[in-house]
C-alpha cells in the first residue's frame, strides 16, 4: 500500500482506508511520506493529525499541531462559492 503514496491523490484514498480500517502505524506512515513528498502542504498535516485523534493520541496531534505552527504551515485562505460567483460578475 506504501506504493501508492508516490501520487498525493492515490495516497490520501490509502491513508483514508488503513485509518477507517483502524491501522494506525499504517496511517502515520502514508501521512509522514506524503509530508517528505510536500512538506508545505497544510493537508498533509491535517491527515496525520486525523490519524492521531482517530486514535486517541492526543500528545501526538499536539506535537504535530505545534510543527505546523513553528514551520508556518497554515490552511489556505478560501472562499465560498458565493463569493467566488460575486468576485466571476465582478470582472
Amino acid at each position: 500500500m506504501r506504493g501508492c503514496v508516490k501520487n498525493p491523490q492515490c495516497g490520501r484514498g490509502c491513508l483514508v482506508r488503513v485509518v477507517l480500517k483502524g491501522d494506525v502505524v499504517m496511517g502515520e506512515q502514508i501521512a509522514k511520506d506524503l509530508i517528505e513528498q510536500d512538506p508545505y502542504s497544510f493537508s498533509h498535516y491535517n491527515l496525520l493529525v486525523n490519524v492521531y485523534t482517530a486514535a486517541g493520541k492526543w500528545e501526538d496531534v499536539a506535537r504535530v499541531k505545534e510543527m505546523m505552527r513553528e514551520g508556518g504551515i497554515q490552511k489556505a485562505p478560501c472562499c465560498s462559492l458565493k463569493e467566488l460567483k460575486e468576485i466571476v460578475e465582478q470582472h
